[in-house]
């Protein structure tokens, strides 16, 4: 029998669309909470994926208003971080409140749904961990390269341990500190911040390097939460005066 060539191009049609409303279905956003941040001086973010993904992440206010021109757009690969550094913070886009918060446009580029980890902080809050043998420390004064690096190590450290979490153990993040600082973790359920957290707890008193943070998939109520996606947010106060907070952000699985 002769193919027929109209069935033959409809065909192709509906399986090309069917194809595009599947990877369309499985694009998703993460919106983390503002948080008061003090911006009016360069700073950087920086984003790492645990699996390959087309990212796109930007900077909003308490009212879902975007800080950035335009959002970092990022191929990302697993474990690796990539970065931003905004030089010259525009006045007219920061709020009179100063809250910020982080979103991600995600497009998986395999069928493994990615999870995140991130920071956000200002760029003359450079530190050093010390006697750590990777270089954890900022270059000369307007090195923006060095900065970028330090923002993405940071980020490279933090995500959930372990992800996916089983609910019988306890996980936890890794937050690399400037200085001694009062640290808030908040959890929430799903793919926002919508209502108050799940989980809400004040670690004081932490020192500067690398502190592992630990949640033990219970609520505030102590009961063992449900298996799902979640979404953290970890705040960092220094102890020392004249230092702006710093914003910490991850997604991860609890199975």
């Amino acid at each position: 029998m002769k193919p027929d060539r109209r069935q033959f191009l409809l065909a192709s049609a509906g399986f090309a669309a069917a194809h595009i409303v599947r990877a369309q279905e499985t694009s998703f956003t993460l919106s983390f909470a503002p948080e008061i941040l003090d911006l009016s001086k360069p700073f950087g973010f920086a984003v790492v994926a645990s699996t390959a993904c087309h990212c796109e992440a930007g900077i909003v206010d308490a009212d879902k208003r975007s800080l950035l021109s335009a959002p970092a757009r990022w191929d990302l690969e697993p474990k690796e971080a990539q970065s931003k550094w905004i030089e010259r913070p525009a006045p007219e886009r920061l709020s009179e409140t100063g809250t910020a918060g982080m979103f991600l446009v995600v497009h998986p580029s395999t069928a493994r749904r990615p999870h995140f980890a991130g920071v956000l902080q200002r760029g003359d809050e450079s530190f050093s961990l010390k006697p750590a043998p990777v270089a954890f420390v900022r270059g000369p004064v307007g090195d923006q390269q060095s900065d970028k690096r330090r923002l993405q190590e940071t980020a490279e450290r933090l995500p959930f341990v372990g992800d996916p979490a089983p609910r019988s153990q306890e996980g936890h993040f890794t937050v690399a500190l400037r200085s001694e600082s009062k640290l808030q973790l908040k959890i929430w359920p799903g793919e926002n911040e919508r209502g108050k957290p799940i989980y809400d707890h004040v670690f004081q008193n932490l020192p500067a390097g690398d502190n592992p943070v630990p949640w033990g998939l219970r609520n505030n109520r102590g009961s063992i939460v449900d298996a799902g996606e979640y979404l953290a947010t970890l705040v960092a106060t220094p102890r020392m005066t004249g230092r702006s907070d710093t914003l910490y952000f991850a997604s991860f699985q609890v199975v």
